[in-house]
């Protein structure tokens, strides 16, 4: 149900005429007794201010449109209350109304209508009564408090609405005097100045109010003098728009503050009017000027980096389908240069109470520096890594395979030497295979990088990889690396691919506990999939946090700019999927 039927269904609840009008003034809705008081149906568009054939003063002077209670309020922004005017039906009979127009406020606080409730006084005006008769009806009608005082600020009467708004009985406040309600700063004082009253001036004002327990509210007050001189007041509690406007005038300052404090970029994406707002941030970080941009939405969605805009697009999707409040993602955007930049961006997003998204508001951070810096330690440790690989497999071979020749040419020997030679040749043997050993239990790392390798094919690597870690033949082993012959993969990513089945397969033969394993390697529309999986005991995910391997898995992933994706759960064996796409050398060749 939209604002407009939930007004509607609202004002026909009503027992007097009332009716609505959009910020220019054109009725939008009105109830049937509003129908019965006109003697018409309004016309949408044209009629404006009221649904009247013709209004005018008490005194039964013509009154202009322009100068009509609901004009006025919306001009003013504040309520023209108890105004009496005259309204002529099509069949020219009359009718005496006292209106009660106020202002309707939108969320941001900024005036969207106005709402009118008109009491019919018409049967007052032609039997006369005592003046406690003639406004009875009109009091306890009104949803806002209204009070009779008279001159010194004696209550006289007041309706149910203004009992409830301060807390007595009706009793009670005819005992009190105005003075007794108003703040101890203001003690003995009335809330408007009766002087200006008795010029016949209506005094509108905001004040604050004590109730009979004790505590204070803040109430618009409209005031105007009766017929026989005493003082009219109709009070409006007010308290929540005024905490709000002082909640918002603090959010407003601390937003000026850190937008003067920070370079980062403030965003506000107003989602139901698909308008966004950026702070001078987007100048310092990106180069853009605010007053340069237009259709500022587009615009964001156009200068995402082409490779990230599906993610972030996405990732904005998920957020509205999940009413996620607080989310956040790194991503590239172009600036005014044209270069890129890495951005991290989070955001809260707000919902409305159909759970429908309304606002974002959010902060861009430039962690373009933090990027690159990742990227070249990440590039500095594998490089060190297969650095030492180098050393350690020329150690290997001309210091372990140096000794290991020694120990055979000894063995050699012992065929022909002397009963004598031959414990003298079998110790030093001994001495060599023990040197051997204590050489070998130094060296932890694996040798020579595969790219660098003379062992055969790609596939072969692979294929000695996985024979290497199977020697007892402990797991009942299936791999497809027919793809891995292919141009589609240069030797930097085989190097990679590479290194990761060897972490995994190394936490496989040491924690998995698993009967059977799957290896794969695929290319596919541009990305190369390798698939690693074993039926072992698996773990809690969220549970047990990723080891050395795994986090090295992931960071080589990373520096391809790729995927990774580990489905695992205790007693359902593990998975490890990494998705990199193809070299952009290797698509251009």
């Amino acid at each position: 149900m939209n604002d407009l039927m939930l007004i509607k269904e609202m004002l026909r609840d009503l027992p007097n005429a009332a009716y609505t009008c959009d910020e220019m003034g054109f009725v939008k809705a009105y109830n049937k007794a509003a129908v019965e008081l006109w003697g018409r149906e309004p016309v949408a568009g044209q009629d404006r201010w009221g649904g009247s054939w013709k209004t005018f003063n008490a005194d039964g002077s013509s009154l202009k449109p322009g100068e009509c209670p609901m004009a006025k309020t919306l001009m003013q922004q504040k309520p023209v209350y108890g105004k009496e005017i005259i309204v002529q039906r099509p069949d020219n009979s009359l009718r005496h109304v006292i209106t009660y127009p106020a202002p309707l406020y939108n969320e941001a606080g900024k005036i969207s209508g106005g709402i009118n409730i008109l009491i019919d006084i018409t049967e007052n005006k032609q039997q006369p009564n005592s003046e406690n008769d003639q406004y009875r009806d009109i009091i306890e009608y009104a949803a806002d408090g209204i009070f009779i005082f008279d001159r010194q600020g004696n209550f006289l009467s007041a309706n149910t609405s203004g009992c409830k708004m301060l807390g007595y009985t009706r009793d009670e406040l005819i005992l009190l005097n105005v003075a007794d309600i108003m703040p101890v700063a203001y003690r003995g004082k009335l809330p408007v100045a009766t002087d200006r009253l008795f010029q016949g001036e209506t005094i509108l004002a905001e004040r604050q109010f004590v109730k009979s327990e004790g505590t204070l509210f803040f109430g618009e007050i409209s005031a105007s003098l009766t017929g026989n001189g005493n003082i009219q007041a109709i009070v409006r509690d007010i308290t929540q728009r005024r905490t709000a406007e002082q909640q918002l005038q603090k959010r407003v300052e601390r937003h000026n503050i850190l937008t003067e404090a920070t370079a980062d970029t403030i965003w506000d994406w107003d989602v139901v009017n698909n308008k966004m707002f950026y702070n001078e941030g987007i100048t310092k970080m990106l180069g853009y000027q605010v007053a340069e941009i237009k259709n500022l939405t587009n615009w964001w969605k156009k200068n995402i980096h082409p490779d990230d805009f599906e993610r972030v697009c996405k990732t904005v999707d998920e957020v509205f389908s999940s009413r996620k409040k607080n989310s956040h993602l790194t991503y590239r955007f172009k600036c005014a240069d044209d270069s890129y930049k890495f951005i991290y961006d989070r955001w809260l997003t707000i919902f409305d109470k159909y759970g429908r998204p309304e606002r974002m508001v959010g902060v861009m951070q430039d962690v373009t520096k933090y990027k690159e810096e990742d990227v070249r330690i990440t590039k500095a440790i594998i490089e060190t890594q297969e650095s030492e690989r180098r050393i350690i497999g020329a150690e290997l071979h001309d210091n372990v395979n140096q000794i290991l020749t020694g120990c055979l040419l000894n063995l050699a020997m012992i065929k022909s030497a002397t009963p004598e030679k031959v414990s003298e040749l079998a110790e030093t043997s001994r001495e060599y295979l023990l040197t051997a050993i204590s050489e070998l239990r130094k060296l932890t790392h694996r040798l020579v990088p595969v790219t660098e390798s003379n062992t055969g094919s790609p596939v072969e690597l692979f294929e000695n990889l996985v024979s290497s870690m199977n020697i007892n033949r402990q797991f009942r082993v299936h791999t497809d690396f027919a793809e891995l012959n292919s141009n589609h993969i240069d030797d930097d990513t085989a190097l990679s691919l590479y290194r990761m089945l060897q972490e995994q397969l190394t936490n496989i033969v040491k924690y998995s506990k698993a009967t059977a394993v799957d290896i794969s390697i695929a290319v596919s529309d541009n990305t190369i999939v390798m698939r690693i999986y074993d039926n072992g005991q698996g773990f809690d995910a969220r549970l047990v946090t990723m080891g050395i391997g795994l986090n090295n898995i992931k960071k080589r992933i990373r520096l391809l700019d790729g995927v990774f994706t580990l489905n695992t759960s205790e007693g359902n064996g593990c998975e490890i999927i990494a998705q990199v796409p193809v070299s952009k050398q290797v698509v251009a060749a």
